[in-house]
């Protein structure tokens, strides 16, 4: 069966956020990450995301948007890298990593394509 819930691990200086985000209740799912993610970034100097997720629905671009909020507003002392996956022909991930792209630009976030 396939989990519709994105799966969120902390790894040191790393995040990776994987797998699926169609859940029923979106704020179900994300919102625990936010308020993880925003204390987790009060204690690093830097941060890697690894935005992994093969695909996400509109509830859950909300959450997402909120994600690259929290991460700007702590730029300053935490200088965060979000590598933002994409599959090949995936035009819509590819072009939504463009558009946090140009609306984050205290973050550096680097499109690349998946080859998993």
């Amino acid at each position: 069966m396939i989990q519709d819930n994105p799966v969120f691990t902390f790894n040191d200086e790393v995040i990776n956020i994987t797998g699926r985000a169609i859940p029923e209740l979106a704020s179900l799912a994300w919102c625990g990450f936010l308020e993880d993610l925003r204390e987790y970034v009060k204690s690093k100097n830097r941060l890697l995301v690894n935005f992994k997720l093969d695909y996400f629905n509109s509830s859950s671009s909300r959450y997402i948007t909120d994600m690259f909020s929290i991460l700007s507003e702590y730029a300053r002392q935490c200088r965060t890298t979000v590598n933002w996956y994409y599959f090949e022909g995936d035009e819509t991930t590819y072009e939504n990593g463009e558009i946090y792209q140009e609306r984050n630009l205290k973050i550096k976030i680097n499109l690349i394509m998946r080859n998993d």
